[in-house]
């Protein structure tokens, strides 16, 4: 949970670990611009102050992260909702986060597989119509090429067999 200013009020030992504490203490009173660099934790606000000024609820957001405990990259999918007092004023969001780096990895490697499996279907087809194309010339030619000298051939049997050969 954060307040206005988006400096944390309450996080658990997860979130901690995450941002590289040992204890969620570490983060109390601390915004992201304490932990995160600037571009990163600039972004991080403009959403969460975007969320206060509207009061509107952030459902099942993909973003990427760094784990500032290990430096690796990672993703979450998180839910963000506006925290009011008891006037319905809006004091503040808190959200919960679900770590969906494994999901993503699979994502991943499922799309490039996709997409090499594509590129040899396409080689395949590519090569099934050049086969079916030099098959059909093949065809044509030995047509030709057996419809020619059969000509002849039928028309010197005609002429024998009328008898008109002397």
């Amino acid at each position: 949970a954060k307040d206005r200013e988006s400096r944390f009020i309450l996080a658990n030992q997860a979130v901690a670990q995450r941002m590289g504490q040992s204890t969620p203490k570490g983060l109390i009173g601390k915004t992201d611009f304490d932990f995160y660099p600037k571009d990163i934790a600039a972004e991080y606000y403009a959403v969460e102050q975007a969320l206060i000024r509207s009061g509107e609820p952030l459902i099942a957001c993909e973003q990427q992260v760094i784990d500032l405990s290990t430096g690796l990259p990672g993703w979450l999918e998180t839910t963000t909702l506006p925290l009011r007092d008891a006037q319905g004023q809006v004091i503040g969001l808190v959200g919960i986060g679900r770590d969906i780096t494994e999901r993503k990895r699979s994502e991943t490697a499922l799309e490039e597989l996709v997409a090499l499996r594509t590129v040899e279907l396409e080689a395949a087809k590519s090569a099934a119509e050049a086969a079916n194309q030099a098959k059909s010339a093949f065809l044509a030619r030995m047509s030709h090429e057996i419809r020619t000298p059969m000509n002849a051939i039928l028309g010197m049997a005609s002429i024998l067999r009328s008898g008109t050969v002397s």
